[in-house]
């Protein structure tokens, strides 16, 4: 089991989800406690703060309702399913062909094996995807020119429960956050659009970190802590921030779910999506168990207006973050101040006018589709499926 990771999100629509699954118990025993965030200079003085709006209505800040480390989460989740499901770890898929009954797998430990259907749940760089896409089709993926590394580091006194943002010139933000009494995370997001800098995710882990030491060394305030730390840590993960805009979700009796499907860049709506998509197309499967194909096409339909709310128009607005000068450091914290003023101002007002839905809160424009009409699945159905997962940190 993949127990690594940073931070992650749980927002909205999703916590509903995770209330239904019953596990928000479980969340809200091991859930990070985040007191909000500040925005600092290189001398570490405060420029704007922002506390978490954990109203499930209104604009969210960057704190959510619910923060919890991956690794905790994943643990919730395998251990709520490992007696209801087949696990295999140390292999992936391959290739598959599929017909009108069944789908054949083909594995990378050389085995095969048929299901009823086949779940692409493997990430940004899925190959499931990639197999079910046209020839021809649109390349999936939305190009920030920014890219992301993350890393633990041991805490010391001046970490707080308060996630802390630092522009360094350059296009160089450090976000730091801290989950624990002993440890610290730190996120490095790399304003980059080079060749080099798209491909380093994908090269062996000590040149990934070369990489980013190179391009944080010098960049003021404690980032010399966090790079001595950088080179000894085992939990260390890096991705371009992309977004993935595929024209099709499924096929035949293969589907997509999160990333693969509708990665969204991290903004902290990649879980929540996750399990959103997970939900309606288990319940569309319940309600159409016969036709896959049928299941399938309600939870695109169903899935899109979601995604579409939550998909940046471009990736301006991240770019905005990572100001390449000394001045646009300095405009943009003003900026932060002001919209922190306006965001908690909405919040409040949307939060008055918000009212609640026949059993959960309505939080956004968009509902989580209620399917109280379907049977519940019994703890001991047999079935067929055997779910397997693979995925970097952001995809539980």
């Amino acid at each position: 089991l993949r127990a690594s990771g940073a931070q992650i999100d749980l927002r909205a629509q999703g916590v509903d989800v995770v209330k239904r699954m019953g596990l928000l118990d479980a969340v809200e025993a091991r859930q990070v406690h985040e007191a909000g965030f500040e925005m600092i200079d290189s001398e570490g003085r405060v420029k704007a703060r922002m506390m978490p709006n954990t109203s499930g209505r209104g604009t969210a800040s960057i704190t959510s309702e619910y923060e919890i480390m991956r690794a905790d989460f994943l643990r919730i989740l395998y251990d709520a399913a490992k007696d209801r499901a087949e696990f295999r770890f140390d292999t992936m898929i391959e290739r598959f062909e599929q017909d009108d009954e069944h789908v054949k797998v083909h594995f990378a430990d050389g085995s095969s094996e048929t299901f009823d259907l086949l779940v692409g749940a493997d990430g940004q760089g899925s190959r499931i995807r990639r197999a079910i896409l046209p020839p021809g089709a649109p390349d999936p993926y939305r190009r920030s020119g920014v890219n992301v590394a993350y890393w633990i580091v041991p805490r010391d006194e001046s970490d707080s429960d308060i996630a802390t943002m630092y522009n360094a010139p350059g296009g160089r933000l450090v976000i730091r956050r801290s989950h624990s009494e002993t440890e610290t995370q730190i996120y490095f997001f790399l304003r980059d659009n080079s060749p080099e800098a798209r491909a380093i995710h994908r090269k062996p882990v000590d040149e990934q970190k070369r990489f980013y030491a190179d391009k944080l060394r010098g960049a003021g305030w404690q980032t010399d802590r966090f790079l001595h730390a950088l080179e000894s840590s085992d939990n260390f993960y890096s991705q371009e921030v992309v977004q993935i805009v595929a024209e099709r979700w499924h096929q035949g009796r293969v589907v997509l779910v999160g990333d693969a499907a509708h990665g969204l860049p991290p903004a902290g709506w990649g879980v929540t999506s996750s399990l959103i998509g997970s939900y309606i197309m288990a319940n569309e499967l319940e309600r159409n168990a016969e036709k896959p194909s049928t299941a399938f096409g309600s939870y695109e339909t169903a899935m899109r207006p979601f995604i579409k709310s939550k998909e940046p128009a471009s990736f301006r607005s991240m770019r905005i973050l990572l100001p390449s000068s000394r001045l646009g450091i300095r405009l943009f914290h003003s900026l932060g101040q002001v919209a922190r003023t306006v965001i908690l101002t909405i919040s409040k007002l949307r939060a008055r006018l918000s009212t609640s839905t026949s059993r959960d809160r309505k939080r956004g424009d968009w509902a989580l589709p209620d399917y109280d009409g379907l049977p519940s699945p019994a703890a001991d159905r047999p079935t067929t499926q055997n779910p397997l997962r693979r995925g970097g940190p952001g995809n539980p």
